[in-house]
């Protein structure tokens, strides 16, 4: 693989959330959904992150700040071509590729940004897309392929011909660029579209008309690549994440009787043999060592839960810790105290 820096896309406001609260930073199993796409880029091996902010950029560069990630500030949300090219300064000097990720698409995985990095040095691209198909593609960027199946250009959906509608592959928003190629190409993008933004899909007609390769690699699950846009996609997004951690935890050793009914953080971390009730709720960063059982229906937050610890039904245990071999009895509330 190539050296690459990534950089992500999280300046928008997302007004379809009708949320005072900026999109990326709308929690995702206890984290900001922001934080799911940062974890990627760094297992994938992005040699520097940049995340692109603009609304409550202070309380986004807050809830994600890290050494290994640097922050970029879109002062006038111009679309997503302006998005990238307020990078070029912080850049200025990278030779690699760039991987470009949005903010609110929180299940990418590694292995399909890998395999995508993978094939965009194999072809030796200007640019690659990611791109997926859907049953109902409506309201995405479209995918126009020519008779011998290479990319010529993507268009908005609001931009689409009636037949480029019928096209079921859509963009993903994904990209992996030469550095080089990507800051030139940008500084030849227009306005002329219907939301009059700077589209960073525009690109693709760029590079083809320099006579420079381009492609559209296409994700395996299009539920990896779908971005999160109103509540109902967050409460979607929530469920499937769920789903991914509790099967994380009872591949590690965790008997969940009923998970459908039990809710776990992202943050937290369980020993093997711990039998976890239905209607359990884990949050923050409780720890649970080997052994315990919790009972139906009780709550743990930023709970420190020793071995063998028996807890109720229906207990609160709060930022307190349970001292190995304790027996806590049904409805009981604990908080903020060290067990004797």
């Amino acid at each position: 693989m190539k050296k690459h820096a990534c950089i992500v896309l999280a300046a928008g406001k997302g007004t379809r959330m009708k949320s005072s609260l900026a999109k990326v930073l709308h929690p995702l199993a206890g984290r900001p959904m922001l934080h799911y796409p940062l974890q990627t880029a760094r297992a994938a091996g992005s040699e520097r992150i940049f995340v692109v902010i603009g609304h409550q950029g202070a309380e986004v560069e807050q809830a994600v700040a890290a050494p290994d990630v640097e922050f970029v500030v879109q002062e006038q949300q111009l679309g997503s071509g302006h998005a990238v090219a307020v990078c070029e300064q912080a850049l200025a000097g990278f030779d690699g590729d760039i991987l470009i990720l949005c903010g609110d698409v929180p299940f990418i995985t590694t292995d399909t940004i890998t395999h995508f990095l993978d094939a965009h040095a194999g072809s030796e691209a200007a640019v690659s897309v990611l791109s997926v198909h859907l049953d109902n593609p409506h309201g995405y960027g479209r995918i126009v392929r020519g008779s011998q199946d290479e990319l010529h250009a993507i268009v908005e959906h609001r931009d689409a011909t009636p037949p480029q509608q019928l096209i079921r592959e859509i963009n993903t928003g994904i990209y992996c660029c030469r550095a080089a190629f990507l800051f030139s190409a940008l500084g030849k993008v227009g306005t002329d579209n219907d939301q009059g933004e700077y589209y960073l899909p525009d690109i693709i007609a760029i590079g083809r008309a320099a006579g420079l390769h381009v492609q559209a690699v296409i994700a395996p699950d299009w539920q990896e690549v779908e971005g999160i846009n109103d509540r109902a996609g967050l409460a979607r997004a929530e469920d499937r994440m769920q789903a991914l951690i509790r099967q994380r935890h009872m591949l590690g050793g965790v008997s969940i009787l009923q998970p459908a009914s039990t809710y776990i953080d992202d943050r937290v971390e369980i020993s093997a043999e711990v039998t976890l009730h239905p209607g359990t709720v884990l949050q923050g960063r409780t720890t649970i060592g080997s052994g315990c059982t919790i009972g139906a229906g009780s709550a743990l937050i930023d709970a420190r839960v020793g071995t063998n610890v028996h807890i109720g039904p229906c207990c609160v245990i709060e930022d307190a810790d349970v001292p190995d071999g304790e027996r806590i009895g049904a409805c009981q509330h604990r908080h903020g105290t060290t067990a004797p």
